[in-house]
Formats: structure tokens, C-alpha cells, sequence
């Protein structure tokens, strides 16, 4: 779906993106990750051509983007900021409507749509009177990947769109937007600096530096990356933990008519991360956890031989 190919792009005698090379599939969703100014938001922004690179051409659908023009190309691939860029003089309901009347699409039509885009980001209708400057920082992004959804692009373009609220906020807007994901499978290239948040959200992870991707891979063949190299160094000795993030106990658990009640067991929820099953155990000094279901009821056992039986299955 979309195709970067040997992308260079300088500012002055400062090379932004050297050389990249990186193919992202149909319904994928690609997060670049690497340190501050290695060219990650240069190379997406070639994409939709508002960044026009030095040599290299970027390919969508296997044609190159430079036969589009740019306003006709960017109306067609869904784009995210991290400052959103809500037009602070329309309201929610226009700003999500701004891309589909562009396009000519019907009144009846895009007022179904507004009010759908925006249950989808779990905002209800009555959302679509409000003025920006009434939203909080999470609402705004929520309004601001509703906009981005609402021509059916078959592309998103993220650019640390969720950096810029508190940690619990990011948390559930990445949640929602994974949800979003899995029903709409959009072909998206997110750009962050977060190893959690690539993690938790990525099919396939690019790691650049210096304007080049060094690997670019799933999150779990990252699990044996030498951390004496740049990229076992920049994702961390943490990785390994994190990528339980993942899983669900319900993947592992052992049902509970394969072994004996352990009334004294701490308990945890069947659709819980192994990342937080790992953390209540250590918290807890115990190596067995019980697993209720999801109205409480036991479902099983989980087990720390379990949880560390998960790295085996990585390359």
C-alpha cells in the first residue's frame, strides 16, 4: 500500500532522512520510532507531499504520489498531529465534515457521518455543536482522529498524536484507537517516540537513526535484540516485559478443572495483560495467580512458568 524507496531529504547541509527504504502492507499499521530528529516525521510526511524529498520516490497503490497533486492526494489519506489543528472557528461537527464536503459528498450524507465518526471515537452526536476551545486535551484528539476517519481514507498518517495529553488519557485513547484498528483495518504509519506505545499498538516496528531505519520488523522478533546495539539500546532492557503487553492471561491460563482451588491465589481478570499479570505477582511475592472471568467468576489459573513460557514462542 504504501512504499518508500531510497528517500533522501536534506535542510541545508543537514541530512533529515537518508537513504529509506521501508514498505508498509495493505491494513497494516507501522509505527516509526527512534530518537529526537532522526527523520521519523520528515519521512511520513512524504507521504502525502508535505515534505517533497531530494531524490527517492514514495509509492501508494504502487504509483508514485508525486503524479498527485498534493491537495488531491492529501484528501484521500487520513492525517494526525499531536497539536490536532482543530479549526478553532468551526465547530466539532464542521471540523470532522471539512475533508467529505471537499469532496463533494452529500449534506444528508456527511451529517450521518459526522455523528458516526464521532460514536466511533466514543464521543455521542450531541458532541458535534461544541466549539474546540471546549474540549480537553483528549476530546480534541478523539474529534481529531474522528476527522481523519471521516472521508474513509484507506491511509492514516499519525504523527504523535497522542503525545500531548497526561499518561492515562494516552493510554485509553490507544486502546480505542487499537479497537478502532481491528474493525476498520486502515494502512497506517505512526510516528512516536514511546517503546510502550509502539508496542502496544504495531504490527511491524520501523527503528530509525540519523534518517535511517534500521530494522524494521514485528514487535516480538525485537525480543532478541543484542542490547549492546543502537536498537536493543534505545527500546530498552525493559522490552522483554513490556511486549507481555501484548498477551491476554486468557491466552495462557490453565482452565480451573486442570488443577486444584488456591483460595489464597491473588486474583486477576482473564482479558489483563501478562505485563500486569508479571507486575501483581511480583507485588505480591506468588507464583500463581487465580483468573476470574467477566462477571467475576473463576475461569482458571495462572502460573509464572506461564507467563515466561510466552518468550519461548519469540524469535
Amino acid at each position: 500500500m504504501i512504499r518508500f524507496r531510497n528517500i533522501v531529504k536534506s535542510y541545508g547541509s543537514a541530512r533529515a532522512v537518508d537513504g529509506a527504504d521501508l514498505e508498509i502492507a495493505p491494513g497494516e499499521l507501522c509505527v516509526l520510532i527512534g530518537p529526537s530528529g532522526c527523520g521519523k516525521s520528515t519521512l511520513l510526511r512524504t507521504a502525502n507531499r508535505m515534505v517533497e524529498p531530494d531524490s527517492g520516490e514514495v509509492f501508494v497503490d504502487g504509483r508514485p504520489v508525486r503524479e498527485h497533486p498534493p491537495e488531491e492526494l492529501r484528501r484521500g489519506i487520513g492525517y494526525v498531529i499531536q497539536s490536532v489543528g482543530l479549526f478553532p472557528h468551526m465547530t466539532v461537527g464542521d471540523n470532522v465534515a471539512v475533508v467529505p464536503r471537499l469532496l463533494g459528498i452529500d449534506k444528508g450524507e456527511i451529517a450521518g457521518r459526522v455523528d458516526r465518526m464521532l460514536e466511533l471515537v466514543g464521543l455521542s452526536p450531541e458532541w458535534s455543536s461544541r466549539w474546540p476551545r471546549e474540549l480537553s486535551g483528549g476530546e480534541a484528539q478523539r474529534v481529531g482522529v474522528a476527522r481523519a476517519l471521516a472521508a474513509d481514507p484507506p491511509i492514516l498518517l499519525m504523527d504523535e498524536p497522542f503525545g500531548s495529553v497526561d499518561p492515562l488519557t494516552r493510554v485509553r485513547l490507544q486502546r480505542e484507537f487499537l479497537a478502532i484498528q481491528r474493525r476498520l483495518h486502515k494502512t497506517v504509519l505512526f510516528v512516536t517516540h514511546d517503546v510502550e506505545e509502539a508496542i502496544r499498538l504495531a504490527d511491524r516496528i520501523a527503528v530509525m537513526r540519523s534518517g535511517r531505519i534500521l530494522r524494521h520488523a514485528t514487535p516480538e522478533e525485537f525480543v532478541a535484540t543484542d542490547a549492546e546495539d543502537f536498537v536493543g539500546e534505545f527500546l530498552g532492557l525493559e522490552y522483554g516485559v513490556e511486549i507481555l503487553s501484548r498477551r491476554r492471561v486468557r491466552e495462557v491460563l490453565r482452565p480451573a478443572a486442570e488443577i486444584g482451588s488456591d483460595p489464597g491465589a491473588p486474583s486477576i481478570r482473564a482479558e489483563a495483560s501478562l505485563k500486569e499479570a508479571l507486575g501483581l505477582m511480583a507485588a505480591r511475592r506468588v507464583e500463581c495467580l487465580s483468573v476470574t472471568d467477566g462477571e467475576g467468576r473463576r475461569a482458571g489459573s495462572l502460573r509464572m512458568e506461564d507467563v515466561l513460557g510466552t518468550w519461548k514462542a519469540c524469535p
